[in-house]
């Protein structure tokens, strides 16, 4: 990884992968930009935009 480069996230709060993703990001020292989308304004649509994608 690129010294400095910015992490995002997109993840929702029940999601067992996105706290896993998580979990494993900060252990190596990134601190990731999480986007939680079960509580963002536009939300609905960023999950419906993400379907299919998998985790």
């Amino acid at each position: 990884m690129m010294k400095g480069a910015a992490v995002r996230m997109y993840a929702t709060g029940v999601c067992p992968y996105c706290h896993r993703a998580e979990a494993l990001l900060r252990s190596k020292g990134v601190t990731p930009e999480i986007i939680r989308v079960d509580r963002a304004p536009r939300g609905p649509g960023l999950l419906a935009a993400g379907r299919g994608l998998g985790a």
